[in-house]
């Protein structure tokens, strides 16, 4: 009986899934259950939580997470260059409508060259957008 090379190839792909399972819950077993939150926190703290054990209990964002605070603009800005602009010029209020375009109507030429080098292939209205929005902390901007 003799084996072709497809059935090696699985063998071997049941074998490294088989260890894969195996190293991720090998400490699984000699765990106790918790006995409450702080527990599970002070577990997570004294390193002795497992890559498993985050997976299946939570706690792989636990911790000092770091992002940036413009995350939400660059991740719009990405999606739809222009639509970062607005984003940058619109000011949320208390009052009906919750938000003021003021700002955005003084500076409506950004939002039309944005549109304008969108439109060129995408890639020249992300860097406009994404250099607009670097810019909108920084005291010189190319002006």
């Amino acid at each position: 009986m003799t084996f072709s090379h497809e059935k090696h190839t699985i063998i071997i792909l049941i074998s490294i899934f088989v260890f894969i399972v195996w190293y991720m819950t090998r400490d699984y077993y000699n765990m106790e259950q918790f006995a409450s939150k702080d527990d599970k926190e002070n577990r997570i703290d004294d390193d002795e939580w497992t890559f498993f054990d985050k997976i299946m209990y939570g706690g792989i964002g636990y911790g000092n997470i770091c992002l940036p605070t413009h995350l939400f603009r660059v991740i719009i800005t990405i999606l739809f260059p222009p639509l970062g602009i607005v984003i940058k010029y619109i000011k949320i209020t208390d009052d009906f409508p919750w938000f003021s375009l003021g700002d955005l109507i003084m500076n409506i030429g950004e939002l039309i060259k944005s549109l304008m080098l969108t439109a060129f292939f995408y890639i020249p209205g992300l860097i406009y957008s994404l250099n607009q929005l670097k810019c909108s902390d920084s005291v010189n901007c190319g002006k």
